[in-house]
Formats: structure tokens, C-alpha cells, sequence
């Protein structure tokens, strides 16, 4: 589809590709006359070539416009406003920070770390163990046995390893890997109540920013 306009004049439509359309093909082309391949909804003649009207323009011309975040109309001017922070949401023509929500997103984020880290493997003496909660079964197993005295420090049982290697232990030493893994979820609980608190207690972005967990 063409469009012959002279000046900011829509004068007419052609089913053509703008490639292969001749002049020569419609007889009432005039020489300030001027073939596009789009439809111009505001069109303004300038330097001899047709564009479309910017939206400043268009504000100054009392047309309505689509406004993007952070930008309003004063005096048929448009302003636009920076965004304070990545965190800002543009609501009823002003930046709002709602810091209440940003802290439980924050706080399920933590959560989150706090899981992952809980459950990555332990290195006990060299060995790898994998301690998901699958894995945590296996170990509170063993330490029923040991326990109840079904079986001893020095008895042995196969486990497979982190990268699926299958190794012999004593119970002792899987009790080793399970006293690592209890000392381990305190630090990471401990970790997780102080960064709590911090959010708890933060009052603006600074110092929500400045909580991360390291």
C-alpha cells in the first residue's frame, strides 16, 4: 500500500509496493507531489519531507495523547519525570514507593536463599553428601539406629555421594556429616533473623539496598 501526499495533503491510495510503483503510472501525479509507503495521522510538512507529528507538538496542537510513565501535561507543555528508584511505580500521576510491599517481597526473596542454601551439599573430610530432605531421611535413619543400638559407631554402610560415587562410612562418620549439617542450619537461620530485622527496621532505600545477603 502507497500514499501520494502533496505537502501534508493526503491525496491518494494505491494498492502498490513503494519498490516497484512508477510515477508514470498515474497520470495526475504533479511534481510536488510525493509517494509514501505509511498513512501520516498528524503530518507535518518541513525541509520539503512529511513527518509525523512529535507528541510535543501534538500537546501544543490540543490533541490527546498516549502519556508514558512519568510524564504529565503543565501548560501544554510535557514534563517528564525521572524515576527516583527502580523500586517507584507510577500511580495517579506521581512516583509512589510503597516500601511495606517491597519489604515482603523482600522477605520471600530471603526465604528463598535462606532454602537454597540450607540444602546445598556438605563437604565432611573431603566427601561431598548431598543434604536435601530426601537425603536428611537417610541420615536421621542412621542416627535411629545408632541410637537404639541397632547398630555401632564403628559399623559400616554404603552411601552415595554428591557426584554418585558410592563410598563406605561408619556410622560415626554419618553422624559427623549430620552434626555439620545441624551447626550449619543455625548459622543460616542466624544469618536469616538478622537480615530480618534490618528490613524490619529500614526506613528508606539505602537501607533497604544495603540489605543483601552475603
Amino acid at each position: 500500500m502507497i500514499y501520494i501526499y502533496k505537502k501534508d495533503k493526503l491525496i491518494d491510495t494505491l494498492n502498490y509496493d513503494i519498490n516497484e510503483f512508477k510515477k508514470e503510472w498515474y497520470p495526475n501525479f504533479q511534481k510536488d507531489m510525493k509517494v509514501y509507503d505509511r498513512k501520516f495521522e498528524y503530518p507535518i510538512f518541513e525541509n520539503e519531507e512529511l513527518r509525523e507529528m512529535t507528541k510535543e507538538e501534538k500537546i501544543k496542537n490540543d490533541i490527546d495523547v498516549f502519556l508514558d510513565e512519568g510524564e504529565i501535561i503543565e501548560n501544554k507543555n510535557l514534563i517528564k519525570i525521572p524515576k527516583p528508584s527502580i523500586y517507584h511505580k507510577w500511580i495517579d500521576k506521581e512516583w509512589v514507593l510503597n516500601l511495606k510491599d517491597l519489604k515482603l517481597k523482600k522477605r520471600e526473596e530471603l526465604k528463598q536463599i535462606r532454602t537454597s542454601k540450607l540444602f546445598e551439599n556438605i563437604t565432611v573430610n573431603g566427601d561431598t553428601f548431598q543434604v536435601r530432605k530426601d537425603d536428611l531421611e537417610n541420615f536421621w535413619e542412621a542416627d535411629y539406629m545408632l541410637k537404639n543400638g541397632e547398630v555401632t559407631e564403628t559399623d559400616t554402610r554404603n552411601w552415595i555421594l554428591a557426584d554418585n560415587n558410592i563410598k563406605t562410612f561408619t556410622y560415626s562418620h554419618l553422624m559427623n556429616v549430620l552434626t555439620e549439617f545441624i551447626k550449619r542450619k543455625a548459622t543460616i537461620f542466624n544469618k536469616f533473623t538478622e537480615l530480618s530485622i534490618k528490613l524490619e527496621f529500614s526506613k528508606n532505600i539505602e537501607e533497604f539496598e544495603a540489605i543483601k545477603w552475603q
